[in-house]
């Protein structure tokens, strides 16, 4: 579960074993556990929830963007204290949200209908939001305030995606991956320069074993695809080896596969430096 601040982490209650309810919880430090569904208005007290990640807004407040089990996606505003201040339902009307991903500070979320809709800094265009559809030049809004549809990517059915801190990755139900945003460290997978990717980028590689791509996910400034033969691919950052090809090598330039003798079946990655592989 993804926290951006010190205080406040989220304990992801409803997929331990010992407990059956879909409850959202908020730790705060030193507490113990605050059973957030309990605060929600009677309207509300019985949504169940799949998801949450949270961001700290401009004032004391913390957001918590939370996805239900029905597909709707809750903005709840909570102060230090862990009280419920406000909640909202974001794109109201819709209520078909499969999954919700957060970076640094940009969202996204994915449609059952495979579009994508994403929100919060677009300082590198990692939320994948123009407002100048002229080719010749490329406008964008620093940032987008509320979720806004990914018109560049609406050909494409995405199942998932995944945020780093300036760059989004998105796979496809074809198992084809799209990178965009920052490419400072190469995390975007573009081994030709490393400029910021004003587009959907279609993930190569020299390899001819990177196809069919059954999952992405991404740490602060690199990038992890498994495919569904178990082969682990990663790009950008290697600082203290988290990106798996060793620790002589800072940065990996374009996806490259990484050296493991069983098939790898989940990686999950911490925003700076850890990667965790199950074989």
């Amino acid at each position: 579960m993804e926290c951006c601040h010190y205080k406040f982490s989220f304990h992801e209650a409803w997929r331990l074993n010992q407990i059956d309810e879909e409850i959202l919880y908020v730790w705060r430090h030193p507490q113990n556990l605050i059973n957030m569904s309990e605060k929600l208005p009677n309207c509300l007290r019985e949504v169940k929830f799949k998801q949450a990640t949270a961001s700290r807004n401009d004032g004391d407040l913390y957001n918590i963007y939370a996805l239900t089990t029905t597909g709707m996606i809750l903005l709840l505003q909570i102060d230090l204290l862990g009280n419920l201040i406000s909640s909202t339902q974001k794109l109201p009307g819709k209520s078909n949200f499969t999954s919700l991903t957060v970076g640094g500070d940009h969202f996204i979320a994915i449609d059952n209908d495979g579009s994508c809709y994403s929100w919060g800094c677009n300082n590198y265009l990692q939320c994948g939001i123009t407002d100048d559809h002229n080719k010749q030049i490329i406008t964008f809004p620093r940032f987008i305030p509320e979720p806004a549809c990914i018109t560049n990517l609406l050909d494409v059915p995405i199942t998932s995606a995944a945020c780093g801190t300036s760059h989004s990755i998105f796979l496809s139900n074809i198992g084809d991956a799209y990178t965009i945003g920052s490419n400072q460290y190469h995390q975007c997978g573009v081994a030709e320069d490393n400029k910021t990717q004003l587009h959907p980028v279609l993930v190569e590689s020299a390899s001819e074993e990177l196809e069919n791509v059954d999952s992405v996910v991404c740490g602060a400034h690199y990038t992890c695809l498994l495919t569904s033969k178990g082969q682990l691919f990663t790009c950008g950052s290697n600082k203290s080896g988290s990106a798996c090809q060793g620790p002589d090598v800072q940065i990996i330039k374009e996806f490259t596969q990484v050296d493991f003798e069983e098939k790898v079946k989940k990686v999950s990655v911490g925003q700076l430096w850890n990667t965790f592989v199950a074989t």
